[in-house]
């Protein structure tokens, strides 16, 4: 055989093997049944080794695994894999599956670490070193950590969003300032604040060691040592390499600033030892850098390693404690180090890596997806709100660690971020056993297999996320929703990867994740800045494509501020109509217990809605007691008016907290009442805006809740002080009840009198009359214009409450006919409905309209208006007086100096026998025109709406919008009532939202009072069908009982509740004014009562405990509340004799007023 014929024949059969192996590979193997991404794939891997190289692989594997299911093959010895159930679950939490060879290029300092190591006994080794230090029990328990939060991101990153104008929007480069918070974060844990970078100090540092980062580990380091090993390590043996010198110069870089940290620590803690240093504080400790050392000396490594690496290092990016000017890091990686300390940089870096991956890209695509989800983000911020401290005129704290994970929406924002966004979206590289088969999908696969997983395509299998390339959180709330995948989405979540080679912290990610986003928007809210097309690019782990991302952070602490300076608008406290008024903003600023106190009353109101709020109020008002304590130091420098209100209002809600729910509201009369005759033991104090404030309050509160109260509770709190005081104050402009303090005043008298009269007591007719004069005669005051219509309405509803409610009893003297009442009062109801119809939308007086409105309501037939279609209606206004007045026989308008006919004829009694608590000569006696017809012609009822409207202007100017809906920038069209459906709709949603920024203080009053009226006087049809309006409408019964819909905010269920079943809702109980039978308990389990009831007695009812023992149980509960409540008035009134005895100090005073 010749030499020739021998080469032949070994050609021959290496060709035959060859073709043998190929042929056996792509067509007879085990993996010859899994379908092929690509035709190449039985024979060659090189397609996808291409599409890893143009980072185009995942993609790719969507794309194929939509194609051909949850198994295909990638090349002749790789499988992909995207499946729960025999699928990653098996590959990632079975120690059987070894990590694939690529990971060796993950070692830092020649060692292996926690990523690199391959063989799961060694990974366990590097997994140990950590200890517990990233386990969810100490991170949600760790001091150390709560200090770092606290101080790196409240007192470095907070003002960098908040900007250097205070209270302003401000756009920032949030890619820039997560990076750094990500390094300053991670290095503070890891060594401590007393050692950490500070780059959120310095943004340009951080933008330099990002450059830095990326630089050191490019694609191609990865790439070809992990596809193409032979051939790299070949042409390395001659010098040539694929890696950019740049690349290792920066990886070398990177190291010596990371042992610049190392060897300063270990300085820091020897100093801290030696006692040449201050002790270490919470949150200063290097507590995971001495617990790696103290794992590795554990492990008996004993030999020391010499780095040795040339090259040059900028000392910007380094804080080395050297005398040296400019240390060169040369010196950094040749000094001798021990194992133990190259050890531990070598798990540090690991970590560091994966922190400045994963951390700032979830942020940076979480704010910028809540900049384009306006409605996500309001949720969130609402959420967050609700379970945060955070407050005006206080250091920012952080929300309880434990709160945060029981926040709904939160938790989806992060799931659904991850989800879409994650950095980890590469293939988790792993090969199966050897020796056996493996059960992966439908397939047998056989030992010495690489199979992997990949996250970015687990979270796009459409069959689990509808939609899968965009961003909707819902899919993650427990709410069922049309992207939830039916509740499998929880198990496809893979963005940790999973068992226990999985992300060891990803604990931590989660943790700092959750605390930053609630940090940020309950806050501020953000919006884009300029849109962008904000994406992942690379496969393994991905980066933004854009370096900059700016969005504008608006402060929502100043939206707070805003919104309270409108509410002081709507409470009517204008400095320019008001000298004495309160600027209720700046009291909120420099007084934090009376934002507790605010935040108490509206959890307190919250009961009737959510009975755990009780909680909060109590927890909030205990806040705001410790908080005045500190406040009342004559050294704090505070506001003592800011300490009054606080007073004030805790005093008056006290009783309300801890009190019985179905007093609707009665306790604030009382608790206003009891604090106001305390403060007016010093005669001296009857001037002064906090006592306007306290008197304006108590008469408003007083006009809506008399009629509800009891026979004789009332007068019992009842004192000369207080009348001496509202006499004297008879004709000023006053908070909550402006320049109408005079007819809130003859309100509440009218309103308990005929509250006596329903509850059965003898009528007093000089009484009636006396009211009726004066209710008549009553004017407004000059100055008030704005306000004339409300003024008027109230006035005419406390009329239509006397006449309707007198003439429902036995009466001996002379009275008009039934016909002529009747007619009277609609006349009056049809006023009422006009002219709060006509007030303007820029008036602060809106949120008084839902008493007279609804009072009026129920006096109107539905055969004589139409409601749901006001134009008409307001045309055939005019007439419908005519025709009312026609059978009352009133005077014509002709005669305005004649007085109007009297309904109620008194008997031989003096006016002097009653004190009305109003001197003769302070009150302002018209001739009134309530009982004639109106006059077509007249301005003041002309049958055009455009005629009727007073002309509105700013109350003031200034850096805040005025009035309620801040639209006096409208076009004019908008500022006159001939659009009648849209000025109902804006006056209650006024009323609505308004009041709700200040815990429903307004709100709740007029509904329960509605409610009463509605219950004890009109008994009757309600023709008021009002056009469907955002949570509030009405409608009838069928047995011609109103119905109130109302639709709570914030809450994406809108739940319907009758007037009737208010009751249940708001106290559990069914009960009636004019009933006999005394109060009793009961449950309904088709209301919310029964869950309220049961949390109130502590769950009693499931012991099944009888009624009688549960009321037995609820009058326990409620002598417990009344002791706690009069130690808490013992508390509030001394704290109110310190204010006073502050005041009285004039220079105290004089800068408290300032």
């Amino acid at each position: 055989m010749t030499l020739y014929t021998a080469i032949v024949a070994l050609l021959a059969l290496g060709a035959g093997i060859l073709f043998f192996r190929l042929f056996h590979t792509a067509f007879i193997s085990p993996l010859a049944r899994v379908p092929c991404s690509h035709f190449s794939a039985r024979f060659s891997s090189l397609w996808v080794s291409w599409l890893r190289h143009q980072n185009q692989l995942n993609r790719f594997l969507e794309a194929a695994h939509d194609k051909h299911g949850p198994v295909v093959r990638l090349g002749p010895n790789e499988l992909s894999v995207n499946c729960v159930q025999d699928g990653f679950k098996t590959i990632y939490t079975t120690r059987a599956f070894e990590k694939h060879h690529f990971y060796n290029e993950f070692r830092n300092f020649i060692l292996d670490d926690m990523t690199s190591a391959i063989e799961p006994q060694a990974h366990s080794i590097q997994r140990c070193r950590v200890g517990n230090t990233l386990s969810r029990s100490f991170l949600y328990t760790s001091k150390h950590l709560a200090a770092v939060v606290e101080g790196t991101v409240n007192n470095d990153m907070i003002p960098l969003l908040r900007g250097p104008v205070p209270g302003e929007a401000h756009m920032a480069d949030i890619s820039s300032i997560m990076r750094a918070l990500a390094m300053d974060l991670w290095m503070a844990y890891v060594f401590g604040r007393r050692m950490s970078c500070r780059f959120l100090q310095n943004l340009s540092a951080a933008d330099r060691f990002n450059d830095l980062m990326l630089m050191s580990r490019p694609t191609q380091m990865f790439y070809w040592p992990s596809e193409f090993p032979r051939l790299h390590r070949l042409l390395g043996s001659v010098g040539y390499s694929f890696i950019p010198r740049e690349s290792v110069e920066s990886s070398d870089e990177l190291d010596a600033w990371l042992l610049c940290f190392l060897d300063a620590t270990d300085e820091e803690i020897e100093a801290v030892e030696l006692g040449v240093k201050a002790p270490f504080r919470h949150g200063e400790a290097p507590i995971m850098y001495r617990q790696f050392l103290f794992a590795i000396a554990r492990e008996g490594l004993s030999a020391d390693r010499i780095l040795r690496k040339y090259t040059t290092m900028p000392t910007a990016l380094v804080r080395p404690k050297s005398t040296h000017p400019d240390p060169s890091w040369k010196k950094v990686l040749r000094k001798p180090r021990s194992a133990q300390q190259i050890a531990a940089a070598s798990e540090i870096m690991d970590q560091t890596l994966g922190v400045i991956h994963v951390f700032p890209t979830v942020l940076i695509f979480a704010c910028w997806h809540l900049s384009r989800n306006e409605d996500i983000q309001k949720r969130l911020t609402q959420e967050l709100r609700s379970a945060s401290d955070f407050g005006v005129g206080e250091d920012p704290i952080l929300p309880d660690l434990k709160a945060l994970d029981q926040l709904h929406i939160l938790h989806a924002v992060m799931m659904e971020t991850l989800r879409l966004n994650g950095p980890n979206t590469g293939q988790e590289l792993r090969v199966t056993p050897r020796g056996k088969h493996t059960r992966l999908g439908n397939y047998d696969i056989p030992g010495g297999v690489v199979v992997s997983s990949s996250p970015f395509c687990l979270h796009r299998t459409k069959e689990v996320f509808s939609d899968p390339d965009s961003w909707r959180p819902e899919r993650w709330l427990p709410e069922p929703s049309p992207w939830d995948g039916n509740g499998e989405a929880e198990q496809w979540f893979w963005a940790f990867s999973s068992g226990a080679r999985g992300c060891v912290g990803n604990m931590l990610a989660q943790f700092l994740i959750r605390q930053v986003l609630a940090a940020i928007y309950v806050k501020f809210t953000s919006e884009e800045a300029q849109k962008v097309d904000l994406r992942l690019i690379g496969d393994y782990v991905a980066e933004p494509n854009l370096d900059t991302v700016k969005l504008r952070f608006t402060s929502a602490v100043r939206l707070l501020l805003y919104w309270l300076e409108r509410a002081s608008q709507i409470m009517a406290l204008d400095p320019n109509q008001n000298p004495l008024s309160f600027p209720i903003l700046h009291h909120l600023s420099n007084s934090p217990s009376l934002l507790h106190a605010i935040q108490s009353i509206g959890a307190a109101h919250e009961q009737f809605f959510n009975p755990d709020n009780i909680a909060i109020a109590l927890k909030e008002r205990q806040q705001a007691l410790r908080l005045l304590q500190r406040e009342l130091d004559p050294h704090s420098g505070s506001c003592l008016v800011s300490s009054f209100l606080s007073v004030f209002l805790l005093g008056t809600f006290t009783s309300w907290v801890e009190g019985s729910l179905d007093s609707f509201g009665k306790e604030h009369v009382f608790g206003a009442r009891a604090i106001i005759n305390h403060l007016l033991a010093n005669q001296q104090i009857y001037q002064g805006p906090y006592l306007t404030y306290a008197i304006g309050c108590y008469i408003y509160w007083d006009s809506c809740c008399a009629f509800v109260a009891e026979p004789g509770e009332l007068p019992d709190t009842d004192t000369p002080e207080i009348s001496e005081a509202i006499n004297k104050m008879r004709s000023e402009f006053h908070p909550i009840s402006a320049f109408g303090i005079g007819i809130f005043y003859l309100i509440g008298r009218v309103g308990r009198y005929c509250r006596s009269v329903l509850a059965g007591a003898e009528r007093d007719l000089l009484l009636e009359a006396v009211l009726e004069e004066r209710l008549l005669d009553w004017e407004s005051v000059a100055g008030q214009e704005s306000g004339v219509f409300i003024w008027e309405a109230y006035r005419k509803h406390a009329l239509i409450m006397i006449y309707r409610t007198c003439s429902t009893s036995a009466v001996s003297g002379q009275l008009p006919a039934p016909s002529e009442k009747e007619a009277i009062i609609q006349a009056y109801a049809l006023r009422v409905v006009q002219g709060l119809l006509s007030t303007p939308v820029t008036s602060q007086y809106l949120h008084l309209h839902a008493i007279p409105l609804l009072t009026a309501a129920s006096e109107l037939p539905s055969d004589e208006q139409n409601l749901t279609s006001p134009s008409q209606f307001l045309v055939q206004l005019p007439i419908l007086f005519k025709d009312s007045a026609a059978g009352s026989q009133e005077p014509s308008n002709s005669s305005p100096s004649t007085s109007p006919p009297k309904m109620l004829v008194p008997i031989h009694r003096t006016v002097d026998d009653y004190d009305l608590s109003l001197n003769d000569d302070s009150a302002q006696i018209s001739v009134s025109r309530e009982a004639q017809p109106p006059n077509p012609a007249s301005p003041e009822y002309s049958s055009s709406p455009l005629n009727t409207t007073p002309v509105s202007k700013p109350l003031r100017k200034g850096p805040y919008p005025i009035g309620p809906m801040a639209i006096n920038s409208l076009p004019a069209t908008y500022l006159v009532p001939n659009r009648p459906a849209l000025w109902l709709t804006c006056l209650f949603i006024l009323w609505v939202y308004i009041p709700l920024l200040l815990g429903r203080l307004l709100f709740l009053f007029p509904v329960l009072v509605a409610h009463k009226i509605f219950h004890e006087i009109a008994g009757r049809t309600s023709a008021l069908e009002l056009p469907v309006l955002p949570w509030f409408s009405i409608n009838k019964l069928d047995d011609k009982r109103p119905v109130l819909k109302f639709y709570r905010p914030m809450s994406e269920n809108d739940t319907e509740v009758s007037l009737d079943a208010l009751d249940d809702v708001s106290a559990g109980i069914n009960k009636s004014i004019l009933s006999d039978q005394p109060h009793k308990w009961k449950k309904h389990p088709d209301s919310p009562s029964g869950r309220q009831y049961d949390r109130v007695l502590g769950h009693a009812h499931e012991s099944e405990a009888t009624v009688r023992d549960l009321d037995s149980l609820r009058q326990d509960v409620l002598e417990q509340a009344k002791v706690r409540t009069i130690k808490c008035y013992g508390q509030i009134l001394n704290l109110a004799n310190e204010v006073y005895n502050l005041l009285d100090n004039p220079i105290k005073l004089q800068n408290a007023i300032l």
